[in-house]
């Protein structure tokens, strides 16, 4: 034990602060006995008044150093916390190297995913660097680096992010201006229950639901201005089956929701073995077949769009299963991508024809001025037209 008086007082201060921590009252209320202050403070061998002046100023240095809302409950002999301080803990721990590169990996992902709590991060990191070699740092950011350089991720305001994590936490409504991808104006949403948070294609999401759209409604977070706490009076919960602990489960791929679509999807190799080396949620189950090395994946997802885009993404090494609208909707979305693919590539090689035609003077006189004001799109016109008379009549 320190042996400074200031030490005691402050090691007395911190032992406090680790027994409010492990004792709340049914609300959830931390608190500590007045017996235990004694006991903590060594306080045992002093005469009541002198013990009960000595308790008193325990107590007011936790409430002035620690921030700790300390109200004295005379019914039970108690001091309850009314507030949760902020407060740093002096422990005896021994620090290794390995914990100092979990805590330096940790800080470069808040910066990325939670970007409002980069310079706090950075802070803290920083203090750490003042006590422990720099060194022992480098291989955490290296290893959280590797990972994050090449997710980009959709920026968030941190006072609209922090408000919303607000609204959750206190069960109130959220009102704010939302800007959808789906419609040219930016929509006003009021009385918006927020249920919870979660990452996911790049971006945070917040869960919640409008008045009258109770089954749940997603929202993305950087999309979100103007943002506004209501009140507790008209914040609804979420409904059996959206509560956010079921929820996150199923966002593997799909979108947020009550899961309804059972579905299986096949990989083959060399896919295939990364599928099995994944950790996936308890909810999906991986098989193989022995025979083919291949290996099905089967889970029950609200949405089937999520599992088409993660199965093109596999493509040509992963197969929608089941169900059949499955099936469907990766091929449709498939279609679509070759028909813009072939308009790409449609148009370089009018690009490519109209250089070839600009250096060929014997093809036509350059000194025709008028040539020169088509643009891409009537050469690709031109290319198009030129393709389908070579072709002929029968293969046109």
């Amino acid at each position: 034990m320190p042996k400074g008086a200031g030490s005691i007082n402050q090691y007395f201060l911190n032992e406090l602060l680790l027994e409010l921590s492990r004792n709340q009252t049914p609300e959830g209320r931390w608190f500590i006995t007045a017996e235990k202050i004694d006991e903590i403070c060594q306080l045992g061998q002093k005469k009541s008044g002198a013990r009960d002046k000595a308790r008193a100023r325990y107590v007011a240095k936790l409430r002035e150093q620690h921030d700790a809302g300390l109200e004295y409950d005379r019914k039970e002999k108690r001091y309850v916390l009314l507030n949760k301080p902020y407060f740093v803990i002096n422990l005896n721990l021994e620090i290794s190297g390995e914990m100092l590169t979990a805590l330096s990996a940790g800080s470069i992902f808040v910066r990325k995913f939670l970007p409002h709590l980069a310079g706090s991060s950075a802070i803290f990191e920083k203090e750490l660097e003042k006590i422990f070699d720099k060194r022992l740092f480098k291989e955490g950011r290296s290893l959280a680096k590797s990972v994050t350089m090449s997710l980009p991720v959709a920026r968030i305001d941190g006072a609209v992010f922090s408000t919303v994590q607000q609204a959750i936490r206190e069960k109130r409504t959220l009102s704010f201006t939302y800007a959808s991808p789906s419609s040219k104006h930016s929509k006003r949403h009021e009385k918006y229950s927020p249920w919870g948070v979660y990452f996911t294609d790049r971006s945070w999401y917040v869960w919640g639901a409008l008045p009258g759209r109770e089954h749940g409604m997603p929202c993305k977070i950087c999309r979100i201005r103007d943002v506004e706490l209501g009140n507790n009076g008209a914040y609804f919960p979420p409904p059996e089956g959206q509560e956010p602990e079921k929820l996150l489960r199923s966002l593997w791929s799909a979108r947020p929701g009550a899961p309804k679509h059972d579905v299986r999807v096949s990989f083959s190799s060399p896919l295939a073995a990364s599928i099995e080396e994944m950790e996936w949620p308890e909810e999906v189950t991986i098989t193989k077949d022995e025979e083919s090395d291949e290996v099905f994946l089967e889970t029950r997802t609200p949405d089937l769009h999520g599992v088409a885009f993660f199965v093109l993404a596999g493509a040509p090494h992963a197969v929608a299963v089941e169900p059949a609208e499955l099936r469907e909707l990766v091929m449709e979305l498939g279609k679509e991508q070759a028909e813009k693919q072939q308009m790409v590539d449609g148009f370089e090689k009018a690009m490519e024809y109209k250089a070839l035609m600009l250096m060929e003077e014997d093809i036509f006189d350059t000194s025709d001025e008028e040539y020169f004001d088509y643009d891409a799109e009537d050469m690709w016109g031109m290319f198009a037209e030129e393709e389908v008379s070579a072709a002929g009549p029968e293969r046109a």
